[in-house]
C-alpha cells in the first residue's frame, strides 16, 4: 500500500479493510499497537462515505504503516518472546 501510493496509485477499500483486519489480529500481541490504527480507520471510514475525495494515503497514515512495518519485522525476529503462532486460530 505504501509504495502503490507513493507511486500514484489509488488505495483500494478492499485493500485497506484486509490490511486494517491483519493488524488488528497483530495488535492482539501489541496492545499499543492500537494507538496507531486510529488514523487508518477513520481514512477506511472517509473511503467508504466519498470515494473520490479519500483515495489517496495521508503522511501520517504511510509513517503508522512504516511504524507497523518495523515492529512487526522486530517481533519477527523473537527479539521480545511473544510468538504470533496463536494470535490466528485456525481450524485443524
Amino acid at each position: 500500500m505504501i509504495s502503490n501510493d507513493l507511486a500514484g496509485e489509488l488505495t483500494t477499500e478492499k485493500d485497506l479493510e484486509s490490511t486494517m483486519g491483519k493488524l488488528n489480529h497483530a495488535a492482539i500481541v501489541v496492545s499499543e499497537g492500537n494507538h496507531f490504527l486510529n488514523r487508518l480507520r477513520y481514512q477506511l471510514k472517509m473511503i467508504k462515505l466519498n470515494r473520490r475525495q479519500h483515495d489517496r494515503l495521508h503522511p501520517s497514515e504511510i509513517k503508522d504503516l512504516q511504524l507497523w512495518i518495523s515492529m512487526l519485522n522486530f517481533l519477527k525476529e523473537g527479539n521480545i518472546g511473544q510468538s504470533f503462532n496463536h494470535v490466528l486460530q485456525t481450524i485443524p
